[in-house]
């Protein structure tokens, strides 16, 4: 029998117990109403306790209830919670995965574009270097054969008579081989490759010519004594003296390289 039937039997033996007691007073048989009343309020108090536990039960049935729906209802929200977070941390890690393919992309194109620059700075660089020292080789081949045409005119001068104008000739050789234009062409090559170069050496030394300017760019080349004479068209005697008055000029110390001490002039800054 199940609980439920019993409660149902009891309520309504309880019924009947409460009807026969009635009819007792009713018909005013006391004696057999106080012989069953203990026994109807026994029956009584037994469903009244089990209203009571019923209602307990209910309560606590409620309570747990309420209770379980709180926890589903946390555990809903702790879920939703985490699940949000958790797109969130996806949504960031993308997000800064992205950033850093990006930023990795930048910087290799950057690097790329600096080196693209470097190359053609460094391309630029070696074909202007490349054209100082042509030119500096189509003035010693020009002075080289203006010697040699010199020396066959000094040789018909003095085997032949009535060669005065060869005096003029021979005087328009020997001068600098440097014309104005050529030399301008030199100085921005010169320029192109050392930028600062020309303004170090004025700036220690304003007083320096045209000329002591053309030879201290020589000697920043590292041009020797034989390579300067026959760039310039003058003799060594002429270069030696040259680099003397520079050194003075300068204030080169005695004893030092005056080559080496006018590179440290033009390529460091003092």
């Amino acid at each position: 029998m199940t609980e439920s039937e019993n409660i149902s039997e009891r309520l309504m033996a309880h019924q009947a117990a409460r009807l026969l007691t009635e009819c007792y007073r009713h018909t005013g048989r006391l004696a057999l109403l106080a012989d069953f009343l203990p026994r109807y309020q026994a029956l009584s108090d037994s469903i009244a306790s089990d209203a009571k536990i019923r209602q307990l039960a209910a309560a606590n049935i409620r309570f747990e209830t309420e209770k379980k729906e709180q926890e589903n209802r946390a555990l809903t929200a702790e879920v939703a919670l985490k699940d949000s977070r958790l797109r969130t941390t996806l949504l960031v890690g993308t997000l800064c995965l992205l950033l850093a393919a990006g930023t990795i992309v930048w910087v290799v194109m950057r690097h790329r574009a600096i080196r693209i620059r470097q190359e053609a700075a460094a391309t630029l660089l070696r074909e202007q270097e490349a054209q100082l020292h042509s030119l500096i080789r189509d003035r010693q081949q020009l002075n080289d054969r203006n010697l040699d045409l010199v020396r066959q005119l000094s040789d018909i001068q003095a085997t032949h008579e009535n060669t005065c104008n060869l005096d003029s000739i021979m005087e328009s050789l020997q001068q600098s081989l440097f014309s104005k234009e050529d030399a301008e062409r030199f100085r921005q090559n010169f320029s192109a490759v050392y930028p600062t170069a020309l303004n170090r050496l004025r700036s220690r030394c304003p007083d320096l010519t045209y000329s002591d300017e053309l030879f201290c760019m020589l000697a920043m080349l590292q041009l020797d004594n034989f390579e300067m004479a026959r760039t310039l068209g003058i003799s060594k005697s002429s270069v030696s003296k040259t680099r003397y008055r520079i050194r003075i000029k300068l204030g080169l110390p005695e004893g030092a390289d005056a080559d080496t001490e006018i590179r440290k002039v033009m390529s460091v800054k003092e």
